[in-house]
């Protein structure tokens, strides 16, 4: 990837950010009232209707959703990316890895600003607050930009040859809520299904999330490894497809 090129991903995110900020009344606040009405009608189902106890589930729960958001926000909206800028792509020769790219970054920059609030919450939070543990944040944070850009990739590179594949991927993205470990911590499920859920890449990273601002511990090495792992082979992946096939997404719409 030439440092052109990351020029160009890093200028069209600041522009789309820019242009998100400024087409609605809210502005950047949204950005925080979407994962807190979240987790609002999470906490009230959780809390009210189901009876759950737990100390601090909101935080706990606040942390999940907004690192699933991203995750599921930017695989939804970078699935469209490439057909959605056809008109761009006819008019200048341009690698399309440009747009899954450029969302997954400003995606990142919205879960950043949900992250801050509940640091803020945490530390001030005295019966938990914060320790050196976050200071691992950052390598967090890299690990799941490079899933969500690896992720975002590929569904780009799929849905201008098989438009019915984003009507899918948004089925399996919202099953895959029930196993990211959104609501409930994986160590606590049967061995069996621990397992299963072990090789769902979100469910380690909400769990590290959760390890180094909650519980105050240091994040497993063998889940990093797996996360940035997983995340590599998929970028490589997605910017194959997306290179390989750049020709053909403007000859067959």
């Amino acid at each position: 990837m030439s440092f052109q090129f990351s020029e160009l991903v890093l200028f069209r995110s600041l522009a789309e950010l820019r242009s998100e900020s400024t087409h609605s009344y809210a502005g950047m606040l949204w950005w925080l009232i979407r994962p807190l009405l979240s987790l609002c009608v999470y906490g009230v189902f959780f809390m009210l209707i189901m009876g759950v106890k737990e100390d601090h589930f909101l935080l706990f729960l606040f942390t999940g959703v907004i690192s699933w958001e991203w995750f599921a926000s930017a695989t939804l909206r970078n699935a469209g990316s490439v057909a959605g800028n056809r008109p761009l792509l006819l008019l200048v020769k341009l690698n399309p890895a440009l747009f899954p790219l450029s969302i997954s970054i400003v995606t990142m920059v919205k879960f950043l600003l949900g992250l801050l609030l509940l640091i803020i919450v945490v530390a001030c939070f005295g019966s938990m607050g914060l320790s050196s543990t976050a200071l691992l944040l950052p390598i967090l944070i890299l690990g799941q930009l490079v899933l969500v850009c690896g992720v975002g990739m590929i569904a780009a590179s799929i849905t201008p040859l098989l438009p019915d594949f984003q009507l899918l991927l948004l089925t399996v993205i919202q099953l895959m809520m029930f196993l990211s470990g959104v609501f409930n911590r994986i160590d606590t499920l049967p061995p069996t299904l621990r397992t299963w859920l072990s090789l769902n890449p979100m469910a380690l990273q909400i769990a590290q999330y959760r390890q180094v601002i909650l519980y105050h511990e240091l994040p497993k090495i063998q889940d990093m490894i797996y996360i940035w792992g997983f995340g590599i082979v998929c970028c490589l992946i997605g910017y194959a497809l997306l290179t390989k096939f750049r020709t053909t997404y403007t000859k067959i719409w």
